[in-house]
């Protein structure tokens, strides 16, 4: 018995990640070699990308998450701060507990670098 192919214009299609994933990946290995302007650079091509999806998502969290530790790592607080609570309040609306939880904990050590002891406390308290 022969075996019956499916025409292609009936296939599903093949599920394709946003090269605004691939952006934002290829940001952290500059974030972590110390690049910080190619990584911000990358970071910027993914923001751009998924302001033109229907949807952004958690990938437009992620994004912010990213942009924020490297504004932390650049001394850049006030800035990081903005970009943490901007995908904390992401983390949250999609409710992803795990990514609200480390941007939490990004805010508490941007506090404590800031010497913001009392903040850091309220941050790490709440849930």
């Amino acid at each position: 018995m022969a075996q019956q192919r499916i025409p292609t214009w009936r296939r599903p299609p093949k599920p394709v990640r946003p090269l605004s994933c691939h952006r934002k990946e290829k940001a952290n290995p500059f974030r972590f070699l110390g690049q910080f302007p190619e990584a911000m650079e990358a970071l910027d091509q993914a923001e751009a990308e998924h302001g033109r999806l229907r949807f952004p998502g958690l990938g437009l969290v992620a994004v912010q998450y990213v942009r924020a530790w490297i504004l932390v790592e650049q001394e850049r607080l006030d800035e990081a701060e903005e970009s943490a609570n901007a995908a904390a309040l992401g983390a949250m609306h999609f409710a992803d507990e795990e990514r609200h939880r480390a941007c939490r904990n990004l805010l508490g050590i941007i506090a404590f670098d800031r010497q913001r002891y009392a903040d850091e406390l309220r941050i790490e308290s709440q849930p």
